[in-house]
């Protein structure tokens, strides 16, 4: 609104200009439907998208690549119908996604209206302001009709002043280059209303899955052309179960499959594009409309003669479809035409009940006719005599109450239909003399059991003091309403509630427990093993599984509790009226038990078992979301304890997960500035007296712990997926610091380890592609080194990645050889050149004598398997001679060079080769 509160018409500005682009305005019915627009496009963050990236919410940083990807396709306009109201555990995170916000320069975030749990009035729910300020914002509020289907849209909504524009008016707006003067998410401090403004009705495109859509992680990924995303309007939203609402439109009644929120603004925006939006009379010129029909048809019926009467009550009729006509047609403005009806409803009564007498007298004069009439009516018609008893029944009303007429003759209404109130306080309609028409909305019971959901219109008959019923079925509207409230709030999956009714309940819950001072308990249920289950058997047996445990936790709470799905695997259950801890961590071990029992899933048996965490009201927290992050917590400890158990949350667990996220961000904000230190151990050959490989090992310089090895930092980079940044980072500087050895007169090998992860993902081979290609090292000059427990995590995978390497000319190792599997099999399958025997295997004389033989068989087989053996951890001259008569020459350890920086490794290949073979043995 501009001030004044003149509404600002730039957006009509805009929409007339997009139509001068498309062409000129076409001339179509409310109830045409144009083919989509190809210059429209939806990202869906799908169960694809979920099952690739991991589960909801994503870190920003996936946010802010995405845009990056729409912002190198090229003149992309974008709509994240996303709110991300909570901080990213990563600080930098927020920050990277504005970055990409504003690097991206038209991106538009939603604001909705969204009550307040402990205070009155609304609040404009947002994202993050840090977030919001590069970002173009606009209402996303939907405001469906009483029969709960959405059939308009607002241009301009706010808190307190509709100052923001509706989200696909910001997309037009955002492409054109205007700015609204004021883009604000509220209003006045003190607003307690949401107020809407530009009301225009939406000519559906068609029913859900109308317009063009990709997958989130495809765009992610670069599986979707630049060609495709170019220049188009894109508008990103959930449509995974569980994640974002749907909504019913003209077009969704006949499939009964609801629009998600970014289908919804697609057509908004289509709309706006074409210039299609009908703008809808406000009520007072409606209401000064009826008045004036009032007024003639009063004059009317000052005439005597009847048929003039009907005769000016057709023409006003004719009139008016005219004028509605015309107006939609040509000037796409809509004029309602229920307030002039209305007020011819309300003439005709007054002059037809002089009229009712006669009217009523002929119907059973002509008591055939009428009845052939009534039969062709598809609502139920019942009459009532003086004492509310059934005179007569047309078949519709027979088959909808279930009871023909003969049963029915001379029983009361109530006995015959059944009838209860839909809505507490709701009462069958009565006959009076003062009111003519009454309705009212009840559910009616057929003798066979059957309820039906029915509107009763019950209309008296003055001369007789009867009544007329009529009955008109409206089960489908309102299971329909039901079934679009029941998703809004329930998992479609599951059937429990959602995450937006589980804090709604917790809030009850709390409130209830700190008004009766009792405890109350948050438990966070991950299934374990559940994956596992899902890739062998599929998704649809996973579902079968998951509707499962919900039921099965259902039937272990009390009816004063509330079971909800979380998201995925993940459940939650909220314990109210708890003595102490020891009655949730008993339902906890419970539940634990009740879900380790078999699955059925299709015949197919199936097991899993689950990690609870478990946080107490008020001991953990006082508000919903606290205890659900600690709880979190607990889950999370029990899971790394190896899973099937129960976890308390303690102060000491969430200091210990608040100093590993600290060093988290730390290693994140060292990475940031540049790739970790490397360093080289060398492996000497004692038979040529040479230094013949050297292995890269990575050090981390933390500000204030100071040099930090990979045993006190790599679990953490594994776990939070730095492992591919800094594996990545390592491969490069490793082949060009061997490559500038070479140049320096010193051709040695070079080793790099290689993470599980690593193998797993499937972007290795590329990788080191770029990086031997970048550095100039010849492949056989490097040697990727992996554990055996790295490869039988996923065999498949990994004997595929291992392959693709050693095609590419590399050679390949395996580390700590002897601490896993020890698996025969891996040396069969597996194309391995090197074993390298792991330290605890090195023979020592102060300790278990075995470790000498097993020394010498592994060095043995390698031998007889044509493999070449090296031996860490040396560091004693009797191992090294132990080795030596062994047969392992390849030596690496503290003996012969601890770890140390590239330029020491000249220095230390002088020395070797002073040395030579002979006094290097006999030295040893």
């Amino acid at each position: 609104m501009r001030p004044g509160g003149r509404v600002d018409r730039r957006s009509d500005v805009v929409g007339r200009a997009a139509a001068d682009r498309c062409g000129r305005l076409r001339l179509v019915g409310a109830d045409t439907q144009a083919p989509p627009d190809p210059r429209i496009l939806i990202v869906t963050i799908d169960e694809k998208s979920l099952q690739s990236i991991g589960r909801w919410p994503w870190s920003r940083r996936t946010h802010a690549a995405f845009l990056d990807r729409l912002a190198a396709a090229g003149n992309t306009t974008v709509a994240l119908d996303l709110l991300l109201v909570e901080r990213d555990p990563d600080a930098a995170a927020d920050a990277a996604l504005a970055d990409s916000i504003r690097n991206h320069g038209r991106v538009i975030l939603p604001v909705v209206p969204a009550s307040l749990v402990d205070a009155p009035g609304l609040t404009a729910a947002t994202s993050l302001p840090p977030i919001t300020q590069p970002a173009v914002l606009a209402h996303a509020d939907v405001d469906p009709d009483a029969d709960g289907v959405v059939r308009r849209i607002h241009l301009r909504a706010g808190l307190g002043a509709p100052s923001l524009p509706t989200l696909g008016l910001a997309l037009i707006q955002a492409r054109a280059g205007v700015a609204d003067e004021q883009n604000a998410p509220s209003g006045p401090a003190d607003a307690q209303a949401w107020i809407r403004a530009d009301e225009v009705l939406i000519p559906f495109a068609g029913p859900a899955g109308t317009y063009a859509r990709v997958s989130y992680i495809d765009v992610l990924d670069g599986r979707v052309p630049s060609a495709q995303l170019r220049g188009k309007y894109i508008i990103a939203g959930a449509t995974a179960a569980g994640l974002g609402a749907r909504f019913a439109t003209p077009t969704t009644l006949a499939s009964r499959l609801p629009l998600t929120g970014a289908e919804l603004h697609a057509n908004v925006l289509q709309t706006l594009l074409d210039g299609r939006a009908i703008t809808a009379v406000a009520t007072p010129w409606a209401l000064a409309a009826a008045m004036l029909w009032l007024v003639a048809g009063v004059a009317l019926l000052r005439r005597p003669r009847a048929h003039q009467v009907l005769t000016g009550s057709v023409i006003l009729l004719g009139l008016l479809g005219l004028c509605t006509w015309l107006g939609a047609q040509f000037g796409h403005i809509w004029v309602a035409p229920a307030p002039a009806l209305l007020a011819l409803s309300a003439v005709y009564p007054i002059w037809s009940w002089r009229q009712l007498s006669w009217h009523m007298g002929a119907l059973f004069r002509e008591r055939g006719q009428s009845q052939a009439t009534l039969e062709l009516v598809h609502d139920g018609i019942i009459t009532l005599d003086g004492a509310g008893r059934a005179r007569y029944l047309n078949s519709a009303a027979e088959a909808i109450t279930g009871r023909p007429l003969a049963q029915a003759l001379g029983r009361p209404l109530d006995e015959i239909t059944g009838l209860k109130p839909v809505d507490a306080g709701n009462t069958l309609p009565q006959s009076s003399d003062g009111d003519l028409l009454q309705i009212a909305t009840h559910t009616l019971t057929a003798p066979d059991g059957t309820e039906r959901a029915v509107r009763i219109a019950r209309h008296p008959l003055p001369q007789d003091g009867g009544s007329v019923v009529a009955i008109t079925d409206v089960t489908a509207n309102l299971t329909l309403t039901r079934q679009i409230r029941f998703q809004a709030t329930h998992d479609s999956l599951t059937g429990l509630p959602n995450r937006a009714i589980l804090a709604d309940r917790l809030g009850q819950t709390l409130a209830a427990a700190r008004r009766r001072r009792q405890s109350a308990a948050v438990l966070f249920i991950d299934l374990d093993g559940f994956k596992k289950v899902n890739d062998a058997l599929g998704h649809r047996a996973g579902d079968l599984m998951l509707r499962e445990v919900g039921k099965r936790l259902e039937s272990r709470i009390r009816a004063e509790d509330t079971a909800a799905r979380w998201g995925g695997d993940e459940f939650v259950l909220v314990l109210s009226q708890l003595d102490d801890e020891h009655a949730a961590i008993g339902l906890a071990d419970g539940v634990v038990e009740l879900l380790e029992q078999p699955f059925d899933l299709d015949g197919q048996p199936a097991f899993i078992s689950a990690s609870i965490g478990i946080s107490l009201f008020p001991r953990d927290g006082d508000d919903g979301d606290a205890l659900l992050l600690r709880a979190d917590t607990a889950m999370y400890r029990a899971k790394r304890n190896g899973g099937r158990g129960v976890g308390v949350f303690s102060h000491e667990v969430g200091a210990w997960n608040k100093a590993r996220l600290n060093l988290e961000n730390d290693l994140r904000a060292t990475l940031q500035r540049g790739p970790l230190d490397v360093w080289y151990q060398p492996i000497v050959d004692l038979h040529q007296g040479r230094l013949a490989h050297i292995e890269a090992l990575i050090r981390w310089q933390h500000p204030q712990n100071g040099m930090q090895t990979p045993a006190q930092f790599l679990a953490l980079a594994e776990s939070s997926g730095l492992i591919h940044d800094i594996g990545t980072a390592t491969l490069f500087t490793a082949c060009a610091d061997a490559q500038q050895l070479a140049r320096q007169g010193f051709p040695v090998g070079v080793s790099v380890n290689v993470s599980p992860q690593q193998l797993s993902r499937g972007e290795l081979p590329t990788r080191l592609e770029e990086a031997l290609a970048a550095s100039g090292l010849p492949a056989d000059r490097l040697t990727l080194e992996v554990t055996e427990n790295g490869i039988v995590s996923d065999s498949e995978r990994a004997a595929q990645c291992i392959a693709t390497l050693r095609g590419l000319g590399v050679r390949i190792a395996l580390d700590d050889f002897g601490t896993g599997y020890s698996s025969l099999s891996l040396l069969r399958d597996f194309p391995i050149d090197i074993l390298k025997i792991d330290r605890s295997f090195v023979p020592n004389p102060q300790h278990r004598a075995g470790d000498l033989t097993i020394a010498h068989a592994i060095i043995g087989m390698a031998r007889n398997l044509d493999k070449t053996v090296i031996a860490e951890g040396v560091e004693t001259a009797w191992q090294s001679r132990a080795l030596l008569i062994g047969g392992c020459h390849l030596q690496q350890g503290f003996l012969h060079s601890p770890p140390v920086p590239v330029g020491d490794i000249p220095a230390i290949a002088r020395r070797v080769a002073l040395a030579g073979a002979p006094t290097l043995i006999a030295g040893y």
